[in-house]
């Protein structure tokens, strides 16, 4: 196979190349972006790595060439996941946090998520009872790893950056609901994400009751009845269908938007607009 031109420039030809987006004509500026994207689909980081040598508005422009190269892969890898797996969840919040943190390590997040997990791989035998089960896996995640939130962690594109949250130990509601899942999941729990009326709860099926967890509250255990007072509470209703499941898929949309409200308030306009038009695709 017979290399392109641009696989060929070295760093000199390449730098002159990259101080062209600063050109004012149109049809030439945009000439010189295509021959960029070009090149950013085999080389972003060499491309990158040239960027503190160009002028101000030459360098601005390679910004977002290479925000939005990164952009469309997020998006190509989140409708490659099926969102019908049990890995879907996972998946699709690590390329959420790769969106809002492009130096992200591969496998970091899931590194984190194996190692808390093994420290929990006692917490369920068969004899276990499953109040008992929680209540260790609270211990561990609210008290031990001291795992918190409030709405106020939302109002930050790091609150809902499943990297950030594990990294800090605080994130936005949902966020603390989705640590809680996801090392369940690793560890043999049925959990199951719910939304109630004004708040995040998980499901637990037991081997004779269901239990429901606030992990926006320590892991605080609820049954069907105590549910239904803390709706009340609010001054809303909580009708029966609210305590079944919702798709992962649901959950992620949830988070998308938590984080495009939080890069809003940041006057962050491009990131919660790209984030605002972001469908994610349902479980079939």
């Amino acid at each position: 196979m017979t290399p392109t031109a641009e696989a060929v420039l070295d760093d000199a030809s390449l730098r002159a190349l990259l101080s062209l987006l600063d050109e004012e004509q149109d049809s030439s500026r945009e000439l010189v972006e295509s021959r960029v994207r070009g090149l950013l689909d085999r080389s972003a980081g060499r491309v990158d790595a040239l960027r503190s040598g160009l002028s101000e508005q030459a360098a601005f422009r390679l910004g977002e060439l290479l925000e939005e190269h990164r952009w469309n892969g997020l998006q190509l890898r989140l409708r490659a996941l099926d969102a019908s797996a049990d890995s879907y969840l996972e998946s699709a919040l690590t390329i959420l946090s790769s969106f809002a943190d492009p130096a992200l390590p591969a496998g970091a997040i899931g590194a984190r998520l194996d190692e808390w997990a093994k420290e929990l791989s006692w917490a369920q035998t068969p004899r276990t009872e499953p109040v008992a089960v929680l209540h260790r896996v609270n211990d561990f995640l609210f008290l031990r790893c001291g795992l918190r939130g409030e709405a106020v962690d939302g109002h930050r594109p790091d609150g809902w950056s499943l990297h950030k949250v594990l990294e800090s130990r605080r994130g936005a509601p949902l966020m603390l609901a989705a640590v809680y899942l996801l090392i369940g999941r690793r560890i043999g729990l049925g959990l199951n994400g719910l939304i109630v009326p004004g708040h995040w709860l998980l499901s637990y099926d037991g081997s004779r009751q269901r239990l429901y967890v606030d992990a926006c509250h320590g892991g605080r255990i609820l049954n069907a009845a105590d549910c239904e007072a803390e709706v009340q509470r609010r001054g809303l209703r909580l009708e029966p269908w609210q305590l079944l499941p919702v798709q992962h898929s649901t959950l992620f949309s949830r988070a998308v938007s938590g984080m495009a409200g939080a890069y809003a308030r940041q006057g962050d306009r491009r990131r919660s607009e790209r984030l605002a038009g972001l469908r994610p695709l349902s479980s079939a």
